[in-house]
């Protein structure tokens, strides 16, 4: 079997499971395999000859490139990052966690580096601890508020935002149940549900969300609220037995209003 030829080694490249970009002494990027866009949002064109430092967050942007200049005076193989989180940022603005390791590639023009990076994000075990940290700065969040507050409203106020963002979720409703503790209250609402926010009172029982769950006395998960079909059959049995009381009370109003006969 002959050796493969030169023709392989850019097929390979395009082929590379991991985000590769090749980038020069400049910091400028002259390569991208289809990975790395994808990764990080761009076309594979939009990231030949964009500056490297683009990927890197604002907050550590001016620190990059000395880092950047230590590593030309003595390039290795090696990880990046073994003492710090790495994170590259997105062409819409948003972070991913990455892996990045880095190697000199020696060229006849010039001093090549390429970068070897993976989204180390989608890992079970990362995302894990990523949610858990996330859920943790957000329960912090609401003790502070109510700690400065002292307030109860203003924390329940804030409550529905706070959970959009802790749970990245579109949208979230917090309901409180009235005094007579038969109709419940939007107290607050955030994401696409804010419309919500101080609308009248929903009636407990089977047929409304807050009424299904209090009904349970549990925690209820449902992945996919308009394709549930428990809360629709409870709905639908709530609007028969009323529609069933509205007969039988309508009858017997009659008889009571009937004319008796001589």
């Amino acid at each position: 079997m002959s050796a493969p030829g030169a023709e392989v080694f850019p097929l390979l490249f395009e082929a590379y499971p991991d985000a590769l970009l090749v980038v020069d002494a400049s910091g400028t990027i002259t390569m991208g395999n289809p990975a790395a866009a994808a990764l990080l949002g761009y076309d594979v064109e939009e990231l030949r000859g964009m500056p490297v430092d683009t990927l890197v967050p604002d907050s550590i942007r001016h620190r990059h490139a000395a880092y950047r200049e230590a590593y030309a005076h003595a390039p290795r193989t090696r990880p990046m990052g073994n003492q710090m989180d790495l994170v590259a940022r997105r062409k819409d603005g948003r972070e991913v966690r990455v892996e990045i390791a880095l190697s000199p590639l020696h060229s006849r023009d010039a001093p090549l580096v390429v970068a070897a990076i993976r989204d180390v994000g989608s890992y079970p075990r990362v995302r894990q601890a990523l949610q858990r940290a996330r859920h943790a700065e957000h329960l912090a969040k609401v003790g502070r508020i109510a700690v400065d507050a002292r307030d109860p409203q203003v924390l329940v106020e804030q409550v529905a935002a706070i959970a959009v963002d802790a749970l990245q979720v579109e949208g979230a409703v917090v309901y409180l149940l009235g005094a007579d503790r038969r109709t419940f209250m939007v107290a607050s609402a955030a994401g696409v549900l804010a419309g919500k926010a101080g609308s009248a009172a929903s009636t407990q029982g089977d047929d409304t969300l807050p009424g299904y769950v209090m009904a349970r006395a549990a925690s209820v998960l449902v992945p996919e609220l308009a394709a549930e079909t428990a809360l629709r059959s409870a709905s639908a049995r709530t609007r028969r037995a009323s529609s069933s009381r509205s007969r039988t009370c309508s009858r017997r109003r009659c008889s009571a209003h009937r004319p008796r006969r001589p």
